[in-house]
């Protein structure tokens, strides 16, 4: 033990052990923070898919906080992201410039998203939820159904066709016309889609494409569908001992679903006879 406060409480250890066949020294555990990942395909199997984009090369691409948040995502160009008390991200900061800032309520809703093009030009756009009406720059633009949504400056109906893991496969206008279409991963990335106009995607979940940025908003987290992990820790950690903190689903995205990013849930599909 390295520290006490004055009621004699545990501040800090340090423990010792082996750690290679021959080294008996300070156990430092961040086995399950990913450094980096290296891929040698140069180009997308197919129309610019969902596939992981190698940006750089280097030993350590990914960096995190004290609290195992990621920071820092060299491959996408992520000079910095920041956190509140929660652990939720506040703000995603770019390289080559440009900004997402997200607000939340004091239970963790998100409630505010905030962009901010790379070159500067205009005000920052403001995306505000409540309840389930979407705001864009103080305009309502949908309003979320069980089956789908309003656009509401036209107050049109739109339908989703879901899978049995509720990843939105299509999405029908009120005439029953195409006017998206999915085709997932397994772990959620898109191989193949047409049409793109609306941001709900995999697991029913809404999709941030901005600048590169490729995460799924689970409520409690955020999920890159590339890597199949998580950028921040499970906050119901200890109730899975035996997977990593950051694995989608036990990696298991078949036979579960993550609903927000705190439990997993198991796919049951019946047969009726």
């Amino acid at each position: 033990m390295t520290g006490y406060d004055k009621n004699d409480n545990v501040l800090s250890s340090q423990c010792y052990g082996q750690t290679s066949a021959s080294v008996y020294a300070l156990i430092i555990l961040t086995g399950n923070l990913l450094n980096h990942v290296d891929d040698t395909a140069t180009t997308s199997a197919y129309n610019n898919g969902f596939e992981f984009k190698d940006g750089v090369k280097q030993a350590n691409e990914y960096v995190y906080d004290a609290n195992g948040n990621l920071t820092k995502d060299l491959n996408k160009g992520i000079s910095n992201i920041t956190y509140n008390v929660l652990n939720l991200p506040t703000g995603v900061t770019f390289a080559s410039g440009g900004f997402i800032q997200h607000g939340y309520t004091a239970d963790g809703i998100k409630r505010r998203m905030m962009y901010k093009e790379a070159d500067g030009s205009g005000n920052p756009v403001p995306t505000v939820y409540c309840c389930n009406v979407v705001y864009e720059n103080s305009v309502g633009r949908l309003l979320l159904t069980e089956e789908g949504y309003v656009t509401l400056s036209d107050k049109k109906y739109h339908y989703y066709l879901q899978d049995h893991q509720g990843n939105n496969r299509v999405v029908l206008s009120s005439s029953g016309a195409v006017e998206e279409a999915n085709h997932y991963y397994p772990f959620g990335g898109v191989f193949a889609s047409s049409g793109n106009v609306q941001p709900y995607k995999y697991n029913g979940k809404e999709y941030d494409g901005k600048k590169g940025l490729n995460l799924y908003d689970y409520g409690a987290r955020m999920y890159d569908a590339a890597l199949g992990r998580f950028t921040t820790v499970d906050p119901s950690a200890e109730n899975y001992f035996n997977t990593s903190l950051y694995a989608y689903c036990g990696n298991n995205p078949i036979n579960r679903i993550d609903l927000d990013g705190l439990l997993l849930a198991r796919i049951l599909i019946y047969k009726v006879l």
